[in-house]
């Protein structure tokens, strides 16, 4: 589940806590946050801003190191979200706090076939590898059900067609010797 709202600071499962990260999410470039890394999500929030982006692992399609535009951390995500907020959900008052509108909650759409792109891009450049294997490590803790279920269908069919090959002992149903006489019974 991918949620853009407010968030509270992660007490469980916390692996890594970076500040002065900056995102860049689709073509929006935000201001400086804080990057954590749990053991079930990735968040985002902007410095001083109660709101922020926060991503299950499930839903993180790909992540890797990038050198484009800049050394960074770039996610990729199977649907389409509105963030920054105010962009389709909210506005600005004058103190400049977002408020939502009621109507809508500011969460990423799962039904439209779109993607979304993120550049998590720290101040020091130094720490992207540490990033990329605490986000490795949590996300590992989450593996992709339909991959072990087609993993699972390329071992049952390679376990039959070594069956058929006579590569397996176990799979010969039955020893057929020289001698055995009805062994050509229903050959005519």
């Amino acid at each position: 589940m991918v949620i853009v709202g407010p968030l509270v600071n992660p007490e469980e499962g916390l692996v890594k806590k970076l500040e002065n990260v900056t995102m860049k999410i689709n073509h929006f470039q935000m201001n400086a946050g804080v990057l954590y890394v749990t053991e079930n999500y990735l968040r985002w929030q902007e410095t001083g801003r109660e709101e922020g982006l926060s991503i299950a692992w499930q839903d993180v399609t790909l992540h890797a190191i990038s050198n484009n535009p800049v050394k960074c951390i770039y996610l990729m995500l199977d649907q389409s979200c509105d963030y920054p907020a105010e962009a389709n959900h909210g506005h600005r008052n004058g103190n400049g706090q977002l408020e939502i509108d009621e109507d809508d909650e500011g969460t990423c759409e799962d039904e439209e076939p779109e993607m979304t792109e993120i550049w998590f891009v720290p101040t020091d450049e130094n720490t992207i590898e540490s990033i990329f294997d605490a986000m490795k490590q949590c996300q590992s803790l989450h593996p992709d059900p339909e991959q072990y279920s087609e993993e699972e269908e390329d071992d049952d069919f390679r376990m039959a067609e070594g069956a058929a090959n006579g590569d397996d002992d176990d799979a010969n149903i039955e020893n057929l010797h020289i001698d055995d006489d009805d062994r050509f019974a229903d050959a005519e």
